[in-house]
């Protein structure tokens, strides 16, 4: 297998996304939710980072693909994101 089709399995990306969130430089401690977009493969994984638990989501969406996230506020404001 050619290594550019490792990065189609969703598990590619989560240790790199683990050694980011270990930054001793940053405080990542109020990030909860980390959403990216990488193959057409989706993916959601629980992961615990510096005893944190981080919820880490690959929408699976690709070059001609425009996501959208619907962000939910304090006291049910609601807003739709586009990435």
């Amino acid at each position: 297998m050619m290594k550019w089709h490792h990065t189609r399995e969703y598990e590619y990306f989560i240790k790199d996304l683990k050694d980011f969130l270990k930054d001793d430089n940053y405080d990542f401690q109020k990030i909860t939710h980390i959403i990216y977009s990488h193959s057409h493969i989706k993916g959601i994984s629980k992961e615990t980072v510096n005893d944190h638990l981080v919820s880490i989501k690959n929408s699976g969406a690709w070059q001609h693909t425009n996501p959208s996230y619907v962000e939910i506020l304090h006291k049910g404001g609601i807003n739709l994101m586009d990435i």
